[in-house]
């Protein structure tokens, strides 16, 4: 089996606009930044195909304008060097692209790699979830809460557990401050029987306020702490964990 081609189709989805923008937010002496996301924009998504000469092809999305979008130039690369290559030979293909990646975003070729993995689930007609080792039935959902004030995301959360979900996640951009006051009156008002989860994306936490944000959490019986400090800073998550 060869890989014959990579295409990649393009599509506008109704989600945000192609640029983000950015509000103030916490107190003037703590000032920090949170991404806007206005609705309603288009937003093009793009899906990746790759081929081989069997007629079993592998598909996924790439991703969308935030982050993981393609650009002619990686796509050109990618072409370049699995063209002809056997597609079950995953581990070959992706020391190719890895020795390519200096100049690219970490994780570029991604999308190629979920296209490998569907190829193969096809090849040996199995689900990918079986590939990795299995799956569950049944899994429990959580409820991204939205809203821009406290009181906002309260009402919000409420309306996930009359929905019947039991697990609650944040993304809560006001500071570490008034951040922890916060999570103080969500357990209250959710009670000990609700699960919560913070997300602090849009937070830009200092490595000590992380510090103190895992710490409230953990007394607060939160079941995790997502994403508290730069994702790319991998020597300051070995430290905080």
């Amino acid at each position: 089996m060869k890989i014959t081609s990579v295409e990649i189709s393009v599509f506008e989805l109704p989600m945000y606009p192609t640029v983000t923008q950015v509000v103030p937010v916490g107190d003037p002496a703590d000032l920090r930044w949170q991404q806007a996301f206005s609705k309603g924009g288009p937003v093009p998504v793009q899906v990746m195909q790759v081929m081989t000469d069997e007629d079993i092809n592998g598909i996924c999305t790439v991703g969308d304008w935030r982050y993981t979008e393609l650009t002619w130039r990686q796509i050109a690369q990618l072409r370049e060097l699995v063209i002809g290559e056997n597609p079950l030979e995953r581990d070959l293909l992706l020391s190719k692209l890895k020795a390519v990646s200096r100049f690219f975003e970490p994780g570029w070729y991604g999308g190629f790699d979920n296209c490998l993995w569907d190829i193969e689930g096809k090849v040996k007609n199995l689900p990918v979830s079986e590939l990795l080792g299995g799956s569950k039935s049944r899994i429990q959902a959580y409820y991204n809460t939205a809203g821009s004030t406290s009181e906002e995301l309260i009402r919000d959360g409420e309306e996930g557990i009359a929905a019947g979900f039991t697990v609650l996640k944040d993304h809560l951009p006001f500071g570490a401050n008034k951040n922890i006051e916060t999570f103080q009156e969500f357990r209250k008002v959710f009670g000990d029987s609700i699960g919560l989860m913070h997300d602090a994306a849009l937070v830009n936490y200092t490595f000590d306020e992380a510090v103190r944000i895992g710490k409230e959490l953990e007394a607060l019986n939160f079941i995790w702490l997502e994403e508290p400090l730069t994702d790319r800073h991998y020597e300051d998550y070995v430290n905080l964990c």
